[in-house]
């Protein structure tokens, strides 16, 4: 049965052998096919790259080509625009000019005339402080006459009084003078 034991080993192990150099070539196949694929794949995505690669390059000059041309009409339009500004601001500068000498004259003109107006009112008030001040000094030396014969009035009310009342004193006392004669020799005693 050793004998049969081992015989049946050796078999199995030669099936298992087999059946391992069958899977190894159908391994070796199948990676052969793979690589193939493999290949033949990286070969077509290759092309397929290039092709967009040359797309790309044709599209970005195409790209490059537009904004290019848009750039040139871009720079001729703003080269047109900028000229016809100047040209423009040159007007509207003329126009501009020429309002602003228009106002200078107009300007020039009213400050003229207010000189001329102060001018005339500053004469005015001196011409009128002139006949103020003459007044003022008539009136001054009015006052001081006025005021000359109300003293002169006063001094000889003064004068007159002093001596009505001087005289009236007078006449009393000698009055007095007589009652108190005639008064002591009534009684016998003058």
């Amino acid at each position: 049965t050793d004998a049969g034991h081992s015989e049946a080993l050796a078999t199995l192990k030669a099936e298992v052998a087999k059946a391992a150099e069958a899977h190894q070539q159908g391994l070796e196949a199948h990676k052969a096919e793979a690589a193939k694929l493999l290949e033949a794949h990286k070969a077509d995505a290759l092309k397929a790259a290039e092709a967009q690669q040359a797309a790309f390059d044709a599209h970005k000059a195409e790209a490059e080509k537009a904004v290019a041309a848009l750039q040139q009409a871009l720079e001729a339009q703003k080269a047109e625009a900028a000229k016809a500004a100047e040209a423009e601001a040159a007007k509207v500068g003329e126009a501009q000019k020429q309002a602003l000498e228009a106002h200078k004259a107009e300007a020039t003109k009213a400050l003229e005339e207010a000189k001329s107006a102060i001018e005339g009112l500053k004469a005015e008030v001196l011409k009128a402080d002139g006949l103020q001040a003459q007044a003022l000094e008539a009136h001054k030396a009015e006052v001081a006459k006025m005021d000359e014969a109300h003293r002169q009035a006063l001094d000889s009310h003064q004068a007159t009084v002093s001596t009505k009342i001087t005289e009236e004193a007078e006449t009393r006392c000698a009055k007095f003078k007589t009652e108190i004669m005639e008064t002591l020799q009534a009684k016998g005693w003058a």
